[in-house]
This record gives structure tokens, sequence and C-alpha cells, in this order.
């Protein structure tokens, strides 16, 4: 016996922007009154996160007891950044400031030799996720100290005209650059 007047109807809806779980309830009823109802759970799910990029800049070069400043950025394609954190790897210690910000800083220190100093940025997404990046200062010594020269040879010379004349020479030294050249003269009339 099959009843042609059997009517279905639904309630509730799924919004698939919003994660969440949804119930759709489905109910027939026949001619006769008689109704049976089935419900279907539509589980939306959120997407999974995308975990940010970080760019702690481009390596740098910076003259001793001067300012630097670290330029990195962080993106994140499904959300926002939430935090940053600069954090010193290697070298003499620097002391940052703004080592929570996109921007830090620090003075250069003092040095006698190139010396490279390296920091991370970890940038850190608004659902948790976290990336890094690394980045390179090479700190250079200025060379405020004049260079030392020395004869070779005696101070004072006495010739007699007519006398023939070769320059002994001298040396130079620096306390950046090392030992210089001295070119000698040669002879002179």
């Amino acid at each position: 016996n099959v009843d042609p007047n059997v009517t279905v109807t639904t309630s509730g809806s799924v919004n698939t922007t919003i994660a969440g779980n949804y119930t759709i309830t489905y109910t027939a009823q026949d001619s006769a009154g008689n109704t049976s109802t089935l419900t279907r759970i539509v589980v939306v799910k959120p997407r999974a996160n995308v975990a940010p990029t970080a760019n702690a800049g481009t390596d740098q070069e910076a003259n001793e007891l001067t300012a630097v400043t670290l330029n990195g950025s962080g993106t994140d394609t499904d959300g926002t950044i939430a935090t940053y954190a600069w954090t010193q790897v290697s070298g003499p210690t620097a002391s940052l400031t703004n080592a929570n910000q996109a921007q830090a800083s620090f003075s250069a220190p003092d040095v006698t030799t190139n010396t490279t100093l390296t920091f991370k940025l970890t940038v850190t997404d608004d659902d948790g996720a976290t990336a890094e990046d690394m980045v390179s200062v090479t700190v250079k010594p200025v060379d405020n100290t004049k260079p030392v020269i020395s004869l070779l040879g005696d101070t004072y010379v006495e010739l007699t005209v007519g006398d023939t004349y070769t320059d002994a020479g001298a040396t130079a030294t620096d306390d950046v650059d090392g030992e210089l050249t001295v070119p000698t003269p040669g002879s002179v009339d």
C-alpha cells in the first residue's frame, strides 16, 4: 500500500563559512498523519592553519660603535602576525632594542677585526604557528689611528757634492691595515 501524498519537510541550515556542527532535520508525513523524522549532522571543520613566513632582512655591514637597524617582516596568508621576537645567535653580545617588533636595533660593538653577529627573527601567527629567519651583520673596525712610519738607516745623512745617494727606504704599519708599502725614491742627483 503506497501513499502518493507523502510530504517531506526539512529544517536547519549549514553555514560553510563558519566552523561548527549543524543539524538538518527531515520529517515525512503521509495523508493519514503518520510522521517519521531523521536528522543529519554536518560538521564544518576549520581550515588547517597555514604557517607564517619570516623575513629577517638582508645581511648587512656596519662600522663599529654605530647604530644598526634589523629590518624584519612577517606575512600570514590566512591570518595576522601576532608576535615578533628577535634573538642573537652568535657574535659579541649586543643589547637589542625593540626585540619584540618587526624592526629592532642595537649598537655595533667595538671590534678589532671584522666580526659577524647573527640574529634570528621568529614570527608567530594568530593561530600559534611560527616561522624563523636569520640575518648576519658584519661589524668592521674603524681606523682612527695614524700609521707609524720608521726610516731604514740613519735619520740624518750627510753627502758631499757629486756623491751618489741611494735612499735606504722606510717601513710603515697601521693598527687596522697592517704593514704598508713605502715606495723609495731610488737614486737622487
